[in-house]
């Protein structure tokens, strides 16, 4: 299995499985690896399997694609480990070879004849050598406390990863670590772990244990313990009694931290048997390696809550994809353009063409208010409404009119969608349009860049009230005319200095750019990149472009479902 890695750039420390056929690099949303980076064309390379290894195809991109510091020119195989620069994106091909054969790897070892005439065995607890030596005098008393200090922190270390390595939540390793403490303290009667929560940072008793079992009483943690372990970053032992020197404590806390992150407070009590010093120094050792083993387990955590949004935001955008039209429709007479490029995984933005009846065809381009998730269910609920009262509103006002009372009995507050819709009549050729809240359409006509705007057909935004009260305007088109409908990412895209592009800027463009509907959405697009200089996407764009051939719409060769065509339309006059 294939793999591509994902190591600088936006979308750093995400991963991209790779099966047979091809996957398109790029920031169009239905790329196979979307990578929302302006400075990546929209479809900038993809890499394709030829069923013995992987290929790198640069697509004409503008800023080229690098493989190990060389730059593309057509194609290039792939090997394991080889690193893709596409402008700041960093990504590594991890190609994981199958082995042939079980423990592949372990046959390759070769075990020859050894010249060292002597073995070395670890020793055991009651290694008889060892005790004479503590026993003969040989070692003093502070060496003997050293030396077992030394054991007991190898003995708690080896528990602690122990229980790293055997807990796959942070709540699970908090419980291996309390039963490890018991074991390591024999003296120890209850132990307790206070938690700072993620949220709100309070400390809370996450896990307690007493030795029986059985905790017949709440865990109480002295406030003078919590107190310096918190500001100190210290263990503290809590003094009762002196023994010569040497002082001795019922109670014991450390903290649990990992390079300057504060997790909480490990306690420690006995109610007979004290604590010393040297139990004190231990607990600092273990709650340091319990620090990094709560932190790495939380990164873990976080880095699967992680990449468990991304596959539901994957799929809620192969989702919306699907909501959207596949391709425009097919009119005689008729030139469609679309571009739809979101600013995130999920957008805002949506279009679409219904059809009314066989002579009347809607256009409308959209954007919900808010992002992810919400924006897109209340998209999908907008256009859903829009396609099924097409049939009974036979003007874009009522349309407009009965699903806005749809939209507001929904009832999120909040929520509301711009949208312009315009309704063609390919027998009169006349464009109906209304404009709830949105960008003006456009129309060019010869060397002319018009607004379609007028008061009667400009209404408030939908589902913001139920009583809105809804107009409309009809503009006669001519052939050569082409009507241009954008959203407002086109218009707010900004500079690195914050300057928008803004309405006069796509107006003179659209005025001198030459060609079809593709053409002058390919202008546009370009012309906006030069605007931006590679700044960051803040915000959906999306464009709809439609061009009155010369030809005229006299027959329409896409089926309307459930009506067959008129056979003939005459070209209307004037």
């Amino acid at each position: 299995m294939a793999s591509l890695v994902f190591l600088a750039g936006p979308i750093a420390g995400r991963r991209f499985k790779l099966a047979a056929g091809e996957h398109v690099i790029g920031r169009r949303s239905d790329s196979q690896v979307f990578v929302p980076d302006m400075r990546v064309s929209r479809q900038h390379a993809k890499i394709v399997s030829d069923g013995e290894g992987w290929k790198l195809v640069d697509l004409g991109s503008n800023n080229g694609t690098f493989v190990n510091g060389n730059r593309v020119a057509g194609t290039i195989a792939l090997h394991h480990e080889d690193e893709i620069l596409i402008a700041n994106n960093r990504i590594k091909i991890d190609v994981k070879a199958t082995p042939s054969a079980p423990y592949e790897s372990m046959r390759r070892a070769t075990i020859i004849p050894g010249h060292s005439t002597s073995v070395i065995h670890s020793r055991a607890e009651t290694d008889p050598g060892r005790a004479a030596l503590m026993t003969s005098g040989l070692m003093s008393i502070g060496d003997q406390r050293e030396l077992r200090l030394i054991e007991r922190k190898l003995e708690a270390l080896t528990q602690i990863l122990h229980a790293t390595a055997a807990s796959d939540t942070p709540d699970a390793l908090l419980e291996k670590i309390v039963g490890a403490l018991l074991e390591v303290f024999p003296q120890a009667q209850h132990v307790g772990v206070l938690v700072s929560e993620e949220k709100h940072g309070e400390l809370q008793i996450k896990v307690q244990k007493h030795r029986t079992g059985l905790v017949d009483e709440p865990l109480l943690v002295p406030g003078t313990i919590v107190s310096h372990v918190v500001s100190e970053s210290r263990s503290v032992l809590l003094s009762e009694s002196t023994v010569g020197e040497e002082t001795i404590g019922r109670r014991m806390g450390a903290p649990l931290v990992y390079h300057g992150a504060h997790y909480g407070v490990v306690y420690v009590e006995t109610k007979h048997s004290g604590f010393r010093q040297e139990d004190v120094d231990l607990l600092q050792s273990i709650a340091t390696q319990a620090g990094l083993a709560i932190h790495a387990a939380r990164v873990a955590a976080q880095l699967a809550r992680r990449d468990q949004i991304e596959r539901d935001l994957r799929m809620a955008r192969q989702i919306q994809r699907s909501l959207l039209p596949a391709k425009p429709p097919e009119v005689t007479g008729l030139d469609f353009a679309v571009h739809y490029e979101p600013a995130h995984q999920i957008g805002g933005d949506f279009y679409d063409f219904i059809w009314h009846d066989p002579s009347h065809l809607g256009l409308c381009v959209g954007d919900v208010s808010g992002k992810a998730i919400s924006a897109a269910l209340y998209m999908a609920r907008l256009t859903s409404e829009l396609k099924s009262r097409a049939a009974i509103a036979r003007t874009p006002a009522r349309l407009l009119r009965r699903v806005n009372q749809e939209m507001v009995s929904l009832g999120d507050d909040g929520m509301f969608a711009t949208l312009v819709y315009c309704m063609y009549d390919l027998e009169q050729r006349t464009i109906t349009f209304t404009n709830a809240g949105h960008c003006l359409p456009l129309l060019r006509r010869d060397d002319h860049v018009f607004p379609l705007e007028a008061e009667k057909a400009h209404v408030q935004p939908l589902g913001v009230t139920p009583d809105m009260e809804a107009g409309e305007a009809k503009v006669q088109l001519h052939t050569g005319d082409m009507l241009i409908m954008v959203s407002d990412g086109i218009i707010e895209a900004r500079d690195g200095k914050g300057n928008e592009y803004g309405l006069l800027r796509l107006q003179r463009r659209i005025k001198t750019a030459r060609g079809g509907a593709e053409d002058i959405i390919k202008a546009i697009l370009a012309d906006v990149d030069t605007h931006t200089g590679g700044t960051a996407q803040s915000d959906d764009m999306t464009i709809v472009a439609m061009a009155i051939d010369a030809r005229s719409a006299r027959r329409k060769t896409t089926t309307f479902p459930g009506v067959e065509p008129p056979a003939e339309a005459t070209e209307p006059t004037g």
